[in-house]
């Protein structure tokens, strides 16, 4: 039998990838998977940013459209309050964080032309808006930090004054976050306290026995 010379196992042992060789490939094709999985997530926030663009503009068409002049104040309301909560949650999927703001703000303005009724619904719809707006809050933005308090402090009042006091309470936490933000330390000490004030008049009130 024929011995292999040594130029050609050195040929053979050419022609076969090196582990590095095996390492880059792999790395530019998972860059790659990535570079795709990002575009399609792009792709799809802006579909649902387009979309939820539409709903603002039906709700808008329902509260000043024809019909708006024909029908009843709060069945008015109520049908733009649809569609403005509809835009809020399409714009939260697409991350965008400002738009779900101003909608859910719409949505609470909506709930409070339907009545007493709408109230808690209302303060719901405020809370998400300052939620909303605390994740791109910038401390130097003075509208956008007005808006996130003032959403907020509306939100704390109507939940006060339906006696939601856990919902009150998460909503002094989310003020104490924001003022934290903003370095105002005694404004932000202020809504902890009062969180606590909150969550020790829910637990007050669960073993109170008096009515029983």
């Amino acid at each position: 039998m024929g011995t292999v010379s040594s130029s050609s196992r050195r040929r053979a042992a050419g022609s076969q990838p090196s582990s590095s060789s095996w390492v880059k490939a792999l790395d530019v094709e998972n860059d790659d998977e990535e570079a795709a999985a990002r575009a399609d997530a792009d792709a799809d926030a802006h579909a649902l940013e387009a979309k939820g663009d539409k709903l603002m503009s039906q709700a808008r068409r329902e509260l000043h459209g024809v019909w708006s002049y024909v029908s009843r104040p709060f069945i008015v309301a109520a049908r733009a309050r649809f569609y403005f909560h509809k835009a809020a949650e399409t714009f939260v999927l697409a991350n965008s964080w400002r738009k779900p703001a101003a909608a859910h703000h719409e949505h609470a303005v909506c709930c409070m032309k339907i009545g007493r009724s709408g109230r808690l619904r209302a303060a719901f719809a405020l809370f998400e808006a300052g939620k909303c707006y605390m994740k791109v809050l910038e401390p130097d933005d003075e509208e956008m930090t007005s808006r996130t308090v003032s959403d907020l402090e509306k939100s704390l009042r109507m939940f006060v004054l339906e006696n939601e006091l856990v919902m009150a309470a998460e909503v002094c936490v989310e003020l104490a976050n924001s003022y934290a933000m903003l370095k105002q330390w005694e404004k932000a000490r202020e809504y902890r306290e009062k969180a606590a004030e909150f969550h020790a008049k829910t637990s007050d009130a669960l073993f109170d026995t008096s009515t029983v």
